[in-house]
């Protein structure tokens, strides 16, 4: 029996490696294929990678470069600001200097006023204390009975003609 048990596991054994070796050719072509469509999928990953790294790169260039113009842009801003806030106190500093001005220009024109009323109540006043008119003296061509004009009375109604 230990003869038919030894032949038994021959058997077994080549019936096992028969069928392991015939299955191996069919695996083997299947696993080539899974290979190369593994190794090309790699290689296309391996490119798209590569695409990407090429793009992130890019990416951050771009990146710095607007990083660059935005602090750019923001010190121009800031110095923009300086100059309306400069601006600004000009424009106040005008409108108080206009309405000084205004002022003054008033105070002027008042004061003007009143100096010319007080020049016109001095001419009067000097007009109304001489009440001695000297008379003019025809020197040709007038009759004695035409009215005689007195010098005062000449120059008030030459001022009013003048506007003074």
């Amino acid at each position: 029996m230990k003869r038919w048990n030894l032949y038994l596991a021959l058997t077994f054994t080549l019936i096992i490696g028969a069928w392991g070796c015939s299955r191996s050719t069919t695996a083997s072509v299947a696993m080539t294929e899974r290979l190369q469509s593994l190794e090309a999928k790699t290689i296309r990953l391996e490119e798209d990678f590569k695409t990407s790294s090429a793009q992130r790169d890019q990416f951050r260039k771009k990146l710095m470069m607007e990083e660059e113009s935005r602090a750019q842009l923001q010190a121009e801003v800031d110095r923009l600001q300086a100059t309306v806030k400069e601006l600004n106190l000009v424009k106040t500093e005008l409108a108080v200097r206009t309405a000084e001005r205004n002022d003054l220009q008033n105070q002027y024109d008042s004061f003007r006023k009143s100096l010319r009323d007080i020049l016109s109540q001095a001419d009067a006043s000097a007009n109304a204390g001489k009440k001695q008119n000297v008379p003019a003296i025809p020197t040709s061509g007038l009759k004695e009975d035409a009215k005689i004009q007195t010098i005062p009375a000449a120059i008030l109604e030459a001022k009013k003609k003048s506007g003074l």
